[in-house]
């Protein structure tokens, strides 16, 4: 009796957890599009290995929120790429992302980030 499906979270929101690797790296490269038609968000862009390279973490995700075990959820919708980051580097050694996946808003960053 041991079954334990995944719960579909609302807005299909997934949480990942990262364990920083020794050089604190979390294995993933984010853009935060600026620009008229880009709609705010933080996207993931690579996945360059461990520790992100086997969660579930996909090139097109949006972070939505982010923490570590000591803090209460950012969330980080208005927010750009280097406050991001900054938070990010805040964090202690376990990150957990609350993520979606968000295809159309991720090719309008896309399409923003080539002009």
């Amino acid at each position: 009796q041991q079954q334990q499906q995944p719960q579909p979270q609302p807005h299909g929101v997934m949480y990942i957890k990262l364990e920083r690797s020794a050089n604190r790296s979390l294995g993933f490269r984010v853009v935060a599009p600026v620009g008229p038609q880009s709609a705010p968000g933080i996207f993931v862009t690579s996945i360059d290995g461990p520790p992100a390279a086997d969660t579930g973490l996909q090139v097109g995700h949006e972070i939505v929120k982010v923490r570590d075990k000591a803090s209460p959820w950012d969330v980080v919708e208005s927010w750009g790429q280097h406050q991001f980051v900054q938070r990010l580097n805040a964090l202690g050694s376990t990150v957990i992302l609350g993520v979606r996946p968000n295809p159309a808003a991720f090719h309008s960053a896309l399409d923003a980030l080539k002009n």
